[in-house]
């Protein structure tokens, strides 16, 4: 008597259904680099502004028009100088003489026929007096 093989391998639909996956996984990804690419743009801008001297950024506005700067730098063109005291704060911490600097902001755009993508950013950095408190 024979013994009936079961076939072994991949069968059309098991080749449709991976692909599928594959390629919407490349879909998303695809449309959420560009919000995440911004994202990285923002924090790179905000490190910038903490690696300038001290004293070119001892007032609020000062530290705004840094950080303009260095967002025209790395090509985020979502913001402007009227626009950016929305997003962007510098706020004094507690019991110390450093500020910080806050960025709150969302990324809205489109993903696919009627859905939406929107994207919530918080970040926000330590801007050293540079001054020693006991002086």
């Amino acid at each position: 008597m024979r013994m009936v093989r079961r076939q072994r391998g991949f069968t059309f639909t098991g080749l449709i259904l991976v692909s599928g996956l594959v390629f919407t996984i490349i879909f998303v990804v695809l449309k959420l680099f560009p919000f995440v690419k911004e994202s990285f743009s923002v924090k790179q801008a905000m490190q910038s502004v903490v690696n300038q001297p001290a004293s070119s950024r001892n007032t609020p506005k000062a530290v705004l028009k840094l950080f303009q700067r260095s967002l025209d730098v790395n090509t985020v063109g979502k913001f402007t100088d009227a626009d950016l005291p929305k997003y962007a704060k510098v706020k004094k911490i507690k019991g110390s003489r450093d500020k910080m600097l806050v960025m709150v902001y969302e990324k809205r755009g489109a993903f696919f026929w009627n859905f939406d993508i929107v994207m919530k950013f918080n970040h926000s950095v330590v801007l050293p007096s540079g001054a020693s408190p006991g002086s």
